[in-house]
């Protein structure tokens, strides 16, 4: 989960600055000077300051959560020269674009309306020229964050196209010989306050403290009400302990022996224990997927929130870990209610 969300950022790290011709010279020497830096590319994103895109992602993927990825509410561009270099950082192969086509990269929950869209709306209008649709690409391209290559989409437009349009973010994207570290994303953060900084280092570190903070409260409440179950279940056991001596005595009376009425009384334990944990678990484990599964769909791409395989996995320790709990009560149980039941001869 947390990978899958870092592998979305693309880029190292990126810059991202609302002011023209911002200088990103002291951030280049500082990685230079860590020896962190191996290639870096800057350019601008840019807006028609229209929304008609924006609109269509916020109505069929973002409205559906009630949030929007990043502040921006505009449509967002990006000349294809500028697009190409990007994909040659990434590995990615190049584009060609014809002088009146556009192309548009998005996350994978905007293909669906995008291509309904452009079916509907054949021809885009920039400046004095009419540009046709010429694809969909979908691979990771820094599209997820609260910063980032457009609000969840960008509209790639020829060179020529661009310079009628209106100039929206300076960025600067590098690609680093090693992992940066959080002292590093400190130490840069402290050069520029108005410049915004997104890397992977930052998000995997976000990702792992929100985990954190989701699971240990819930894991807490869990174990207490685990604990509070156990106690109960177990004082109304005990409190049988006089009525059910009478019923083993009468089993002495017909000769069974000790070892046999132990087992009786592990095997009468044990039903009255685990025999209701046996559905639950499984239906936990089972109504899990189903539930997340159509959030995990539509979200995906949007932001991480969860994947199924995961969330299986992160149930199933906690499961674990919350048996051993009761399997403490159990023999914690068995042990008091052995000693009253059937008392050393």
């Amino acid at each position: 989960m947390v990978e899958k969300r870092v592998d979305a950022v693309a880029f190292d790290i990126a810059l991202f600055s609302n002011e023209e011709n911002t200088d990103f010279s002291k951030y280049l020497s500082y990685l230079k000077e860590n020896n962190l830096l191996d290639s870096s590319y800057e350019y601008t994103l840019y807006t028609n300051k229209d929304n008609s895109f924006y609109q269509e992602t916020l109505r069929a993927v973002q409205g559906k959560f009630g949030f929007s990825i990043s502040s921006e509410t505009t449509d967002t561009f990006m000349c294809i020269s500028d697009y190409n270099n990007l994909r040659d950082m990434l590995g990615l192969s190049s584009v060609v674009l014809d002088r009146n086509t556009y192309i548009i990269h998005c996350t994978v929950p905007n293909i669906a309306p995008f291509e309904k869209y452009t079916e509907e709306h054949t021809q885009l209008l920039i400046g004095d020229t009419i540009c046709h649709f010429g694809g969909i690409y979908s691979e990771d391209f820094m599209q997820q964050e609260s910063c980032g290559n457009g609000n969840g989409f960008l509209i790639i437009v020829p060179d020529k196209v661009s310079e009628v349009l209106y100039e929206q973010k300076n960025v600067l994207v590098v690609k680093t010989l090693s992992s940066l570290s959080l002292t590093h994303i400190e130490d840069l953060n402290h050069i520029d306050k108005n410049v915004l900084i997104l890397s992977k280092t930052g998000v995997r570190n976000q990702s792992a403290s929100m985990a954190v903070y989701t699971v240990l409260p819930l894991f807490y409440f869990a174990f207490v009400s685990a604990a509070i179950a156990c106690t109960l279940l177990s004082v109304q056991i005990l409190s049988w302990a006089n009525k059910e001596r009478k019923d083993y005595l009468t089993l002495d009376y017909i000769g069974v022996a000790n070892h046999q009425k132990k087992t009786l009384l592990k095997k009468q334990l044990f039903l009255l224990y685990f025999v209701p944990v046996v559905p639950a678990t499984l239906v936990n484990l089972l109504l899990f997927p189903v539930m997340t599964g159509s959030i995990v769909n539509d979200v995906n791409g949007v932001l991480q929130i969860a994947s199924i395989i995961s969330g299986i996995q992160q149930t199933v320790l906690t499961v674990c870990l919350l048996l051993v709990v009761y399997f403490f009560y159990y023999v914690a149980t068995y042990m008091i209610y052995k000693r009253t039941i059937i008392p050393k001869k």
